[in-house]
């Protein structure tokens, strides 16, 4: 009968995300996972809002020396906007660039001075 076949289905399915779910859990506990975790979440954090801040500061300062360019036909106000583009481009590629290299940096310093101290222990108590 089809609605038998389907409690089967669901019973299978029910012990593979309960499988799943138990190593997920291990995983999480793992004191090398939680320290590589949060160094990933720091350098992330910390290089992006620096990549962010010096892409804002040079890209606004490349958009006004393009700027200056049309100046003469626009009576000045592509320095301004030009510098704003500019801005707005190198803080999105700051920001980005910035922070993939602090999450991977920061999580692969963490999870090695973790396996340096020998931190593998489970710290859910169980």
């Amino acid at each position: 009968s089809p609605g038998l076949a389907f409690v089967g289905q669901f019973g299978f399915l029910q012990s593979k995300a309960s499988d799943a779910l138990n190593g997920m859990k291990s995983i999480a506990c793992d004191k090398k996972v939680q320290v590589a975790t949060v160094s990933a979440v720091g350098g992330a954090a910390v290089l992006g809002t620096g990549g962010g801040a010096a892409g804002l500061v040079t890209g606004s300062a490349i958009g006004a020396a393009v700027g200056v360019i049309p100046a003469l036909f626009t009576f000045g106000l592509s320095i301004p906007v030009l510098a704003a583009v500019g801005g707005g481009c190198g803080l999105a590629t700051g920001t980005a660039v910035g922070g993939t290299v602090g999450l991977l940096g920061g999580g692969a310093a963490g999870f090695r001075f973790c396996a340096k101290q020998g931190a593998g222990v489970d710290t859910c108590g169980r």
